[in-house]
This record gives C-alpha cells, structure tokens and sequence, in this order.
C-alpha cells in the first residue's frame, strides 16, 4: 500500500550495503533529509554521525537512515518492511509479511486472521537462522489432533511455497497476535514470547532443534502443546541480516526519536515527529505527569482514564510509545516501553 507522495522531504530509496541510490521502483533502505528531521541523538555523537549523517555513494550528505526498507513508484512511496525483520536465504531477501501473506492462504481457519513471522536462532547468537511462523486461528471445536495436523500441513505447505526451510509453526488464540497502537504487528515481541516460552499456543510443529533449544529445559520453559518433526524441505537454514540496520544506542533509547505510523520509521505521508523516552527508567516518574512507571499486573490494569477502550494485560501497549496519546495518571509497562519502541 502507498504510503503517498512525500511532501516537504528529500527521501531516496538506497542499497543499504553500497550506499548507491536505486532507481524507481527498486527496494531498498528509505533515507530522508529535511527540516522536520531531528538533529540527532542526545550525547551519542557517534550513533547520530551514522544515523543522521549518512551519505550516498555519489557523495551526498545529510540523510537519516530510517531502517526501513521501500520502493519509490511514480512519486509515491511503498514501505515494505524493516531492514531488520528481512530474513535472507541462500541470497533471497524474504520479507515477513509477504510469508504472512502465503501463510493465510494455506487454510480457511488461517483466513483474515494475522500472523507474525520472524528468525531465531536455536543455536546462539551465531548459529544460523531458523523461519518461525505464529499464526492466528479460529480454533473453536477443533480437536488437538486436527490443531496439530493443521500445524503440520500449514508448516510443509509454507515450506514448499518458499522453496527453504520453515522452523516451526505455531497456531494462537484469535487476538493473541501483538500490535502497535498504530496496528503493526509488533514481530520483535512475538519472537521474545515465542523464544520465553510465553504464547500460550495452542499447538506448535516445530523442528528438533527448535524444540530442544526453546522447549526442553534449555532457554525455556516446557511447553505441553509442542510436536517435534523434521523439516520440509531439508534445505540449510538462513544466514544472519545484513548489518545496515542503524544501531540503537546503548543503555537506552535517543532522547530524539523518529516516529512514524508505517514500518517503525517512514509513515504514512512520512509525518514525522519526535519523542522523548531515553530518560524513563523503571519506578521513575514520567515527564510531564505524576504517574509512575510499573511493570506491574495493577498498573497495566490500572482503572485511570484512558483515551480508548483498556487493553488485556497481556496484550498491554503503553501509551508512552506513541507520545501524547497516553492520559495523565495512567502507568506504564516498562518492558513494554523497550519492546515498543526498539
């Protein structure tokens, strides 16, 4: 979907490894330049040289890489993703939704219902990639052993369709798939729940490795509804994303942040805004009000006024990610802070 003509902004489309800028309807990093960009990140001189002072292969300066990854079309601007969600296979870039796309295809119970696609990695920080899928699905009076057939057909189908390897499957409760306040699916988070053991799925297919790593007494906990069977098609696993993605600076977020409503960066129209979160620490006060922050299950169901319908605690998003939208006196979920704006 357009995200429309960009008014007001120099925006190019970018190879993120050469720094050489693409022509039109090519995919590649978003960097911007303008008035309305921030100026950089507060005492990080390093991180803002690299992030607010990029330049072009032909030697122009000045752009924000915003890690996002898209394509220009007859002036219009088309965000397909996040340089660090794109998972590569044997030299494919693969993109989360377009997996999520296929994935919804393969079943009528899988039908209009999300999904979050994102890598692990079972075997530490450098072992290989592993795909994992967690779908939603309309589960009611579906027995565990149509749930665990489902899983399996969905996990082969995805694989054949892909031509690599597929990790695991994973079917969720309807509404158990997290969103930003904006609506994107928040793929980050779903890998932390998925590699802490927290879905609550209501089945899993997953290979070996990732049952042994994330389900057998390793870094997990046991989870009851999990299978384990080799993969379709036994292809290798991927290799790690490129390192173009900007680093976030250590010990926190920017003082200055780009905020936007599409892929994390670039929003629609490329409205952008600036927020200040870096200072929030957990059981300090936030700016501007009285509240404070608690990782507790009482402040996510805290009975202060909200500006919209409350949220589950488990499905809890805070108000502090999308700056001015969250009332005075309401608390905040820190660890839902960092997930929320990393």
């Amino acid at each position: 979907m357009s995200s429309g003509i960009v008014r007001g902004l120099d925006v190019r489309v970018v190879d993120p490894g050469t720094r050489a800028e693409l022509s039109e309807g090519r995919v590649g990093e978003i960097w911007i330049r303008g008035g309305s960009v921030a100026l950089g990140y507060w005492n990080r001189a390093e991180e803002t040289r690299r992030t607010f002072g990029a330049a072009t292969a032909d030697g122009d300066t000045g752009f924000l890489r915003t890690g996002d990854l898209g394509a220009l079309r007859a002036g219009e601007l088309y965000v397909t993703g996040r340089i660090k969600e794109m998972i590569i296979v044997h030299g494919r870039n693969l993109y989360p939704h377009d997996i999520e796309r296929e994935l919804r295809d393969l079943a009528p119970a899988f039908a209009d219902l999300p999904a979050a696609v994102f890598a692990v990695r079972p075997g530490g920080a450098h072992a290989p990639e592993e795909i994992v899928a967690v779908q939603e699905v309309r589960g009611r009076g579906l027995s565990g052993e149509e749930l665990a057939a489902l899983a399996r057909t969905a996990r082969a189908g995805l694989a054949r369709r892909l031509g690599v390897r597929v990790g695991g499957v994973a079917l969720v409760k309807a509404g158990r798939i997290r969103r930003t306040t904006s609506g994107k699916i928040q793929r980050t988070l779903m890998r932390g729940l998925f590699e802490g053991g927290e879905l609550q799925p209501l089945h899993e297919e997953l290979a070996p490795e990732l049952a042994t790593a994330f389900r057998s007494g390793g870094r997990t906990r046991e989870t009851p509804s999990t299978s384990s069977t080799p993969s379709t098609p036994t292809t290798p696993s991927t290799r790690s994303t490129p390192s173009a993605e900007p680093a976030a600076p250590a010990g926190g977020r920017s003082a200055y942040e780009l905020a936007g409503s599409v892929g994390g960066g670039v929003g629609a129209g490329a409205g952008i805004r600036m927020r200040s979160v870096g200072s929030w620490k957990c059981g300090s006060g936030i700016p501007g009000t009285g509240a404070r922050s608690s990782p507790s299950g009482a402040a996510r169901n805290s009975t202060a006024p909200r500006s919209s319908p409350p949220r589950s605690a488990g499905s809890w998003t805070p108000w502090a990610c999308r700056a001015g939208s969250r009332p005075p006196g309401t608390a905040v979920n820190c660890a839902a802070v960092r997930s929320c704006c990393s």
